[in-house]
Formats: C-alpha cells, sequence, structure tokens
C-alpha cells in the first residue's frame, strides 16, 4: 500500500519531457542530497517523483504531519511532481525486520512500473551518509531496477557526495569549530568508500532555489549537525563556489572503462 501526494507545480523548458524517480528514504533527503538536480530537471519540463521508505514517525510508517507540511514547501519550491510513501508491512516492526529487502524491493518495482521512469536516483552502498535507512533503499532499489528488463528499464545513479566538497566541509569544519570533526571525518571516509563517480550535474542556475527549499526544513535544521546547518544555508555566492555540481555514480547500465564522464542523468558526454 502507498500513500501519494501531488505538489502540481511544472515549468516547461523542454519539448520532450522524461520523467525522474528518486528513491530515498526520509524528506529532507530530496533536498539535502539531490535538491540541485531535482530542481534543474522539473525547471526543464521533466516530471520529478520521489518515492520515500517506511521510515516515518508514523504507525504506518509515514512522516509526522509537520514534517510532512515542510515537505510540502520543499517540494513545491524544487518543482517535484508528486511524493510517493511506502507503508510498513507490519507497524510493530521497523522494515529491515518486517519481511526485510525482498519486499522493499518488490514494493519499489511495483512503483517504478507504474510511473514508467526513464531515470531512477537512490543511494549506494554507503548511503551517501552512512545512515542505514539509506543503505537499505539503496540496496532494494538496486534489486528492483536490476530486475527491471528490456526497452523500459531505466538507468540507475547513487547520489554520491564528491571528495572535493567533503574536503571542503572538512576546512570549514576546522574553521569553525574542532572539537566536532568527527561526523566531518566520518563523512569524508565514506567518500573514499563510495562508487567511482560518473556523473556530473551541474547545478549553478538553480542553487538559489535549492536555498530555499532547505529553509523549509526547519525541524531538520533545528535537530541537525552544526556543521549541516551551517552547510545547508550557506548563501548562494558561496555554494556556487564551494559545490556547482552534484555527483552521481551508474549503476545500471554498467559504466564501461572507456566512457567519459557524464555531464547528466540521460547519459549526456
Amino acid at each position: 500500500m502507498t500513500h501519494a501526494v501531488s505538489n502540481g507545480r511544472s515549468e516547461q523548458g523542454e519539448t520532450t519531457p522524461r520523467t525522474i524517480v528518486a528513491v530515498l528514504a526520509h524528506p529532507d533527503d530530496e533536498t539535502f542530497i539531490i535538491g540541485g538536480t531535482l530542481a534543474l530537471y522539473a525547471s526543464r519540463g521533466h516530471d520529478v517523483h520521489v518515492i520515500y521508505g517506511p521510515f516515518g514517525s508514523e504507525p504506518d510508517g509515514r512522516p509526522s504531519p509537520e514534517r510532512l507540511s515542510e515537505l510540502a514547501a520543499a517540494s513545491n519550491t524544487l518543482g517535484i511532481t508528486a511524493n510517493t510513501f511506502l507503508s510498513s508491512p507490519d507497524h510493530s516492526e521497523s522494515p529491515a525486520q518486517a519481511g526485510g529487502l525482498p519486499l522493499l524491493a518488490n514494493a519499489i518495482r511495483a512503483e517504478l512500473r507504474g510511473l514508467r521512469p526513464d531515470v531512477v536516483i537512490t543511494f549506494d552502498a554507503t548511503g551517501a551518509t552512512g545512515h542505514l535507512d539509506h543503505i537499505l533503499m539503496g540496496a532494494a532499489t538496486l534489486q528492483a531496477v536490476g530486475s527491471m528488463t528490456g526497452v523500459s528499464a531505466p538507468r540507475l545513479y547513487a547520489a554520491v557526495f564528491g571528495r572535493r566538497l567533503l574536503a571542503a566541509g572538512l576546512r570549514i569544519g576546522r574553521l569553525t569549530r574542532r572539537k566536532n570533526l568527527g561526523d566531518v571525518r566520518d563523512a569524508m571516509r565514506i567518500a573514499q568508500e563510495s562508487q567511482r563517480p560518473t556523473t556530473i550535474v551541474d547545478v549553478r542556475s538553480v542553487l538559489k532555489r535549492r536555498l530555499e527549499a532547505a529553509r523549509c526544513y526547519t525541524t531538520a535544521l533545528k535537530e541537525g549537525a552544526w556543521w549541516m546547518r551551517r552547510w545547508e544555508l550557506l548563501p548562494v555566492r558561496l555554494r556556487r563556489r564551494l559545490a556547482p555540481r552534484e555527483v552521481y555514480a551508474r549503476l545500471i547500465p554498467p559504466v564501461s572503462d572507456s566512457e567519459v564522464m557524464e555531464s547528466g542523468l540521460f547519459g549526456e558526454g
């Protein structure tokens, strides 16, 4: 069972719209991890959908009403077409316990078959941040997309934080609060273990919109780590210098050694 919420925003910029589906764990992942990419493709007229795992605080696995309100505002800002929430198969257990990976993969596959995406974005084996929910959703999505064959099979990308970006974060951390460098160093370790980047998306043109979306998540920014608050609320001009691109690793189809770095999710060279 799923719950879908439409946001109704569309900006037509291209004559042949395609469909991008992000399969993520929690509301705010779409903004803090891949917000620039989603905003960029939405502004070009493509349909952008997000599927979330059943990791919310409510009994059915949905987020709290407050987080849903924040998500609606952020989604409208980014231009996301609709959000879908997967329901927990057993309200008394975590998704990892209640049927595990196969049930989650089946639920994701069913949603993808209905949406017929050209591109799917998720997490790699590190979860981008090391979060268990991210890792579980990434593994289930890889299994789901890997079982889809034929001409309708989508391209699958994992969001990865580039090492240059994390190195900048480490430098900022050293300048601001040395005693809290442990979590930044953990992020650097994750970057070393993540998939090799294959695709770089230039998001400079939509960073103002991404900042507006980040500001919608008042609870996440209030409760999050000090470095996350500083990073997410960086002025647009500074962010254009430190994080002008979002980085991905293409998982499906596999990347050959002879391929050049892609500049977009549709195979642009």
